[in-house]
């Protein structure tokens, strides 16, 4: 809630109208009427292993999301509750049918791309991506697969200086990344 919160008050401090989605949870992911398959084991990303409930949910909350813009007229821009806004968006992201806005600060002074974490997008870009979503075997994390549509149909890293992916080791993670001995 800490994160939210001050998300939620950098966005609307800067003039933008936040509306807040409750995202799906490993209990509640199987009830919100949206179907998507998992491949057994993860083979995107670091380590092969099966995927945590955790990171599902996040994988349900996206489709949700996506799904809900898909049927507006406007183009959104969707937030994790961890994305603090820390500049102004420039206009040219309305150029964009969809494109990363944030990165992860690393101690070294450089920074990791982090796609989910805020993006800007069409609704007929996040009706695509939905379809796609809900279309396969999900053999990665959802930032995977956002990261492949703004590298094919926009801009994965232009804008990614605007939003910060918060992060304080003493209130510690969100989301369980199991650790599988190899």
């Amino acid at each position: 809630m800490w994160f939210a919160g001050r998300t939620y008050q950098s966005w609307t401090n800067a003039g933008y109208n936040v509306q807040i989605i409750e995202a799906e949870t490993p209990t509640t992911m199987n009830n919100c009427g949206i179907d998507i398959s998992f491949s057994p084991i993860k083979v995107m990303g670091r380590q092969r292993r099966p995927f945590s409930e955790t990171e599902k949910a996040v994988f349900y909350s996206h489709a949700k999301v996506l799904r809900l813009i898909s049927r507006k007229t406007n183009p959104a821009i969707v937030l994790e509750h961890d994305a603090e806004l820390v500049k102004p968006l420039p206009d040219d992201i309305f150029d964009m049918d969809i494109t990363a806005l944030g990165c992860t600060p690393k101690g070294d002074g450089k920074i990791s791309q982090t796609p989910a974490l805020s993006y800007f997008i069409r609704p007929n870009m996040a009706n695509s991506l939905f379809k796609f979503l809900t279309s396969i075997d999900c053999k990665g994390n959802v930032d995977a697969y956002i990261n492949d549509y703004m590298k094919k149909y926009g801009s994965n890293n232009k804008h990614i200086h605007h939003v910060k992916h918060l992060k304080d080791d003493n209130i510690g993670n969100t989301i369980e990344h199991p650790f599988i001995e190899e």
